[in-house]
């Protein structure tokens, strides 16, 4: 959107200044160029405490269920065997979980950018 801000803007350059639009073409790439790094900003502060975030999330859920195990086990509700057993397919799901956020990351990503390209193939008419 702001490439074809700048495109018309140096298209009708000599228009621009023949009305002395100058302020209303500054204020108009001013608005897009503002809600552009609003929308930058979110999603790389997003995708920057997406990992960190999994991380934490992550530990306290292992340390969540080894407390809680334990105390199973201890009290012979839960067989030493069972819980390892467990935590070893929890850790074997963390993974995946995680290649799938990023996944899900990068289709939001996708559909950001398609519909960027939309605005400017197929513009509101007005």
């Amino acid at each position: 959107m702001l490439v074809s801000i700048v495109e018309e803007a140096l298209g009708g350059m000599r228009i621009i200044k023949g009305f002395n639009a100058e302020p209303y073409q500054r204020a108009k790439f001013a608005v897009h160029n503002d809600a552009y790094r609003r929308m930058l900003t979110r999603l790389l502060w997003r995708r920057e405490l997406a990992s960190p975030l999994s991380e934490f999330l992550g530990i306290a859920v292992v340390a969540i269920l080894l407390w809680f195990g334990s105390r199973q086990v201890f009290a012979g509700d839960l067989s030493a065997e069972t819980f390892l057993t467990f935590i070893f397919a929890f850790y074997n799901v963390i993974d995946p979980s995680k290649s799938f956020s990023k996944a899900y990351y990068n289709i939001q990503k996708g559909v950001a950018a398609m519909q960027r390209v939309e605005q400017v193939l197929m513009p509101k008419p007005g």
